[in-house]
């Protein structure tokens, strides 16, 4: 019987100097039936010629491999335009800087058809660091105390599950029902939260132990670039609105609807009060701790941050002393 038939969606901007990699790894692959849809992203570069050049190579091998240039609308805009050209019974989204080990999607696809009640697969990951990719700075499931349970949903809420895309594969028809307009909010990042928050409300996952995937950190990835006041909490607002359009798009009840977003807006309140705190921002620790205090949800962490706050002699000596402490 034919292999069923994967999707992997890539979005890519200016990846010239990466996406080789992914293409590379994609046709290594041991499994014999892939569609790489990757979705140019408004990139300036050489990002087509290269991806147009690995056509020929694809076909050699019998994947499929479909180029689309967009105006540049971020990665949840990326996705939604490759969900638009999907035909696989499974689906991956592995990110342009980084590649799969050769029985990734092989490996994974076993698991999903020998555990039919479980709706994705996710796999461990090598964390490398873009100046040695021949060793490995650690695992991606390491700091991940609950990757084996079935029931990830309440720990994705919580960005306590594992968050690289590439290493998760989803069922096709599992992600549509989940997904009933086939698209995710169209966010800039944080397209994990909109692809499989829903997915894990309803269906378990499967933990496969095992590294089939490559995670590459280096200084100009967007999650490295969040260096500054500003950026952290711009990130912090991005992803609660995402979590909450997410949990919004979802067909759940809505005391379990309030529940969840009232948990998100708690814990991002915490972590703006955290870093307005270690950046002496006290208009924000103020704002941060009344919106906790109003909901009964400070802890004693936060009324000492505060208390702090209000002396600047105090607040400068404690973070100095925290700063030697670390």
């Amino acid at each position: 019987m034919k292999n069923k038939l994967v999707s992997i969606i890539t979005p890519c901007f200016n990846g010239e100097k990466v996406i080789h990699r992914l293409l590379d790894s994609v046709l290594l692959q041991t499994y014999s039936n892939i569609e790489h849809i990757i979705v140019d992203d408004g990139s300036t570069d050489r990002t087509e010629e290269i991806i147009l050049s690995y056509k020929e190579r694809f076909e050699k091998k019998g994947f499929v491999l479909i180029y689309i240039h967009q105006e540049n609308t971020g990665l949840g805009g990326a996705i939604n335009t490759g969900l638009r050209n999907i035909k696989g019974e499974y689906l991956c989204w592995p990110d342009a800087d980084d590649y799969f080990e050769a029985r990734s999607i092989d490996k994974r696809v076993k698991i999903l058809e020998q555990n039919p009640d479980y709706a994705v697969v996710t796999s461990n990951s090598y964390i490398r660091e873009i100046n040695n990719l021949e060793g490995y700075l650690r695992l991606g499931g390491d700091n991940q105390p609950g990757k084996f349970l079935e029931k990830q949903f309440e720990l994705l809420l919580s960005a306590n599950s594992m968050f690289i895309p590439g290493t998760h594969m989803v069922r096709s028809i599992s992600f549509f029902e989940t997904h009933p307009e086939g698209q995710i909010y169209p966010c800039r990042r944080g397209q994990n939260w909109q692809m499989l928050l829903p997915l894990y409300y309803k269906y378990k996952r499967y933990f496969l132990d095992e590294p089939l995937h490559n995670y590459i950190i280096y200084s100009s990835s967007m999650s490295q670039g969040d260096d500054t006041m500003e950026k952290e909490i711009f990130r912090f607002n991005e992803h609660e609105e995402i979590i909450v359009k997410t949990l919004n798009s979802m067909n759940i009840e809505l005391i379990e609807k309030e529940k969840y977003t009232f948990e998100t807006k708690i814990r991002y309140a915490r972590k703006r009060l955290t870093i307005a705190f270690l950046h002496r921002n006290n208009s924000m620790i103020s704002k941060e701790y009344f919106i906790l205090k109003a909901n009964n949800q400070k802890r004693k962490k936060e009324f000492i941050y505060y208390i702090i706050s209000k002396n600047v002699s105090i607040h400068r000596l404690f973070l100095k002393t925290l700063s030697l402490l670390r």
